[in-house]
């Protein structure tokens, strides 16, 4: 009666390592979180870009096969109407 099962020894190994697992999930959600402030950043300097270098670098995209046409044409037009 005084001795532990392999039931009790699972049961104890999983209430001792779920603050483990916790703190790993807490650090991986803030680590995304910090991805997606870093990409804003990025995307709020790339906003001070004029619509000419916004241009010229889709066309370089165009040009080395990264984008189809029509995905060019669509950027485009969206550069141009944001002037």
């Amino acid at each position: 009666m005084g001795s532990f099962g392999i039931l009790h020894w699972v049961i104890v190994i999983a209430i001792l390592s779920f603050p483990l697992i916790l703190v790993v999930f807490i650090r991986r959600i803030l680590r995304r979180s910090g991805r997606n402030a870093s990409v804003a950043q990025r995307e709020s300097s790339s906003s001070h870009e004029t619509s000419e270098s916004r241009l010229l670098r889709l066309d370089g995209l165009l040009k080395k096969g990264l984008i189809t046409r029509a995905e060019h044409e669509r950027q485009r037009s969206a550069i141009i109407a944001g002037v």
